[in-house]
């Protein structure tokens, strides 16, 4: 009797004197032995039952359905059967009902409350709002918004197109009266959730810019407005003028500016805006390419649209195959899907969102143009988080957007992104930090003043973010310089296993401090990530792993990187751009870069060991800057490359740099170090004393298998092993049956 009497301690006890009961009267029966060993086996299955119940079960659910009705209360699953009572059809409506049960319970209140959603596409007209008020209990027992059991919700900001005529021309066209009162407008449409673009000239490639033109400063713009074009190009008398835009390539970005006016005498177009800078890497520069968006002349194609703002109607040319019967067409409506904010002077805390997936943000190109300096700096994010504590995404897939997928802004504190899943994204996958004191970041005019200025510097700061497990794919599609996670200044945060790729600019970026000026970001680590299939020729000066100004404890380790090419220089695997400094990067392997393997602008006391960097075309290890401190150190490294390039590219007459017991293999050319042969080097300079030229015996470098012979002269010199354990952990397959997401620019042909 004393196992059960311990057991009517610990449960509950009604449910208790239940079994409690069973058990005695078994025994006061005097039942054979077999019947004992059954009342346990009951036992044993009844505790099971109620642990299930009890843990599994004791968060009270608040139940959304396409097919409920938001004036019901929302606590039953399904609709009851005199249809009274049910689930509510929006988040929206949930939201506020928790918002209700979580305010009208007293601070004592240990009850858990949840939104779970069932299948289906709820389409959005506002912006969603999580504060405060639907704060969880505490971090084991936070506020879960989930998606039922095999199901696959979808949180969009887009709106169904129906009502099409087909036209004699086999066009599909319908008129939106929203667009022509002037209420919406959009600049991406999504066929059967495939991006189609608006027609474009030229059809193929790219026009180049004849001249550039100085705008006077007066005009009080912080750039170029105006080039000259070549005859044709662009055209006065086209429809809809002030609505053609025009992208134009820099090196490190793209201005997106729409027409102001054409003089077709003098082949001038000035843009709405301006270029990025007045400094010449934000100019339109002579020889820069730039084509043309949103030419109502140049609809022709199977897979264009067009929209016509002033009349509303919006015409496509279906692809063979698509009727309006088997075609589902979204236009995105609402710009932001959700801020997850503080409010009523307190932070948000213990919010998991998981399993859902959010789509279609839209954004339309302002009248002062997307002209953002680096990183897409200037676009937003669909899901914005300020003032938020132990929020989390887990198994969340984001696709067909606008923007940047998530952004954690001002005093965001302990935050998590899981196994989740974005493609097909305007700009980056995620952004973190802000400004250095953290007051105008996203969603600042969201979040009450006061409760900011309560803040010390320090929590204002954003910190402890995990990324981790996740995949991001198919970026930039909107906007090309954004990066896949963007580290601002903050700190502390961890990029671990995750899986990069497919983007016109650098993978991860970490500081936002040029030079050696005050930075928060600090103690960040980039580990264990896979990135690859980056820059694809379209942009220039850019690095798979890319880092800015003083930031201490920061480690770039055990990243598997390849892949990265650009359209002039700058196609890096790892990349110490201005001021970078105390930074660590270890254990990682990179291989087919165009520019080098590493570069460093200039910096101060960066650390690289045990890497192996592998057949960069122009150059393998770069130095730009020459300063009267050490730029870093580069010890016990591996670099084999085959073709002719250079090891050394650059800068490296000074010594004000470290380079030792590292292993260097050219089976094909002489390898020199800046101009010297490697007895000379060593003699003259006293770098890489007890370093090696040998073939490092790599398993199968056709194959891309770095690991290493156990004859290897690395060993000797120190090497130790790389563990192939890049990339996610577990499988994250959300948009597996994704369509093929299509490139919008016209990239070149990469060698």
């Amino acid at each position: 009797m004393k196992n059960e009497f311990c057991l009517y301690i610990l449960l509950d006890r009604t449910f208790c004197e239940i079994i409690f009961t069973e058990i005695f009267f078994n025994i006061q029966c005097k039942r054979k032995r077999m019947a004992m060993k059954n009342s346990y086996y009951w036992l044993f299955l009844l505790l099971i039952v109620y642990f299930q119940t009890t843990f599994l079960s004791a968060q009270e659910m608040i139940y959304v359905s396409p097919n409920g009705n938001d004036l019901f209360s929302g606590l039953l699953q399904l609709t009851n059967s005199d249809e009274t009572d049910g689930p509510v059809a929006t988040l929206e409506r949930a939201l506020e009902i928790l918002a209700e049960k979580r305010t009208a319970a007293s601070e004592t209140d240990a009850k858990q409350w949840g939104i779970e959603l069932a299948d289906g596409v709820y389409e959005l007209n506002k912006t969603l709002e999580i504060n405060s008020k639907h704060n969880g209990v505490s971090l084991e027992k936070p506020t879960i918004i989930r998606a039922a059991q095999g199901s696959f919700p979808v949180i969009s900001g887009g709106q169904l197109i129906q009502g099409w005529e087909t036209g004699a021309d086999g066009r599909w066209r319908v008129v939106l009266e929203d667009v022509k009162n002037g209420h919406w407008n959009f600049i991406q449409l999504f066929v059967n959730n495939q991006q189609r673009f608006r027609p474009k000239l030229p059809k193929q490639g790219t026009y180049f810019v004849t001249e550039r033109l100085d705008s006077p400063l007066a005009t009080g713009r912080k750039g170029d407005t105006k080039f000259r074009f070549k005859e044709n190009e662009i055209q006065s008398h086209w429809h809809n003028l002030s609505d053609i835009e025009v992208l134009v390539f820099h090196q490190w970005t793209m201005s997106r500016n729409l027409i102001e006016s054409v003089d077709d005498q003098n082949k001038i177009v000035t843009v709405q805006g301006s270029s990025p800078s007045n400094s010449s890497w934000g100019h339109f520069s002579t020889g820069h390419r730039y084509y043309l968006e949103n030419v109502a002349e140049a609809l022709s194609e199977p897979g264009q649209w067009y929209l016509d703002r002033p009349t509303g109607q919006l015409t496509y040319i279906p692809l063979p195959g698509e009727t309006p019967e088997n075609t589902q067409i979204v236009a995105p409506k609402i710009e932001y899907l959700m801020n997850i904010v503080a409010s009523d002077g307190k932070f948000v805390e213990n919010i998991s969102l998981e399993g859902l997936t959010f789509a279609f943000s839209n954004w339309t190109t302002p009248k002062s143009g997307n002209n953002s300096p680096q990183a897409e700096v200037d676009v937003d994010s669909c899901i914005r988080l300020a003032g938020a504590i132990n929020c989390s995404f887990k198994e969340c897939a984001f696709r067909n957007l606008g923007h940047y997928g998530i952004a954690f802004g001002t005093a965001c504190h302990s935050d998590s992104v899981i196994s989740c899943e974005m493609k097909d994204i305007g700009a980056g996958a995620i952004r973190i930090g802000g400004d250095l004191y953290q007051t105008h970041s996203w969603p600042y005019e969201s979040i009450q003043i006061d409760f900011l200025n309560k803040l010390s510097e320090e929590e204002r700061i954003v910190s402890d973010i995990l990324i981790q497990n996740n995949s991001f794919s198919a970026l930039g599609r909107l906007h090309p310089a954004g990066i896949g996670v963007w580290i601002g200044h903050a700190c502390r945060n961890k990029i671990l296993n995750n899986e990069i790729s497919d983007l016109y600019y650098s993978a991860v970026s970490v500081g936002w401090v040029w030079g050696y000026s005050k930075s928060v970001a600090h103690s960040n680590e980039i580990c264990n990530n896979h990135l690859f299939n980056i820059g694809q020729g379209l942009l220039s000066d850019m690095g798979a792993v890319y880092t800015l100004g003083i930031s201490p404890g920061t480690k770039v380790n055990h990243n598997l990187i390849h892949d990265v090419s650009s359209f002039d220089y700058g196609g890096w695997g790892l990349y110490t751009d201005e001021g970078s400094t105390g930074i660590e990067m270890a254990f990682n392997i990179v291989y087919n870069t165009k520019t080098g393997s590493f570069h460093q602008h200039y910096g101060r006391d960066n650390k690289l060991f045990n890497n192996i960097l592998v057949q960069s075309k122009e150059f393998q290890l770069q130095r730009t800057r020459m300063e009267e401190h050490n730029s870093f150190d580069f010890v016990n490294n591996i670099v084999y490359w085959d073709n002719s390039s250079p090891l050394l590219g650059s800068n490296w007459s000074d010594n004000r740099f470290v380079l030792d017991r590292n292993l260097y293999f050219n089976p094909n050319h002489e390898i020199l170090f800046a101009g010297m042969k490697f007895d000379e080097w060593q003699k003259n300079k006293n770098q890489d004393v007890h370093s090696l030229i040998a073939d490092p015996k790599f398993k199968n470098i056709a194959e891309h298998d770095f690991e290493l012979s156990e004859d290897s002269p690395a060993w000797q010199l120190g090497f130790k092993p790389i563990t192939n354990d890049f990339g996610t952990t577990s499988p994250v397959e959300l948009l597996k049956d994704f369509p093929e997401v299509l490139c919008p620019f016209p990239l070149p042909e990469v060698q």
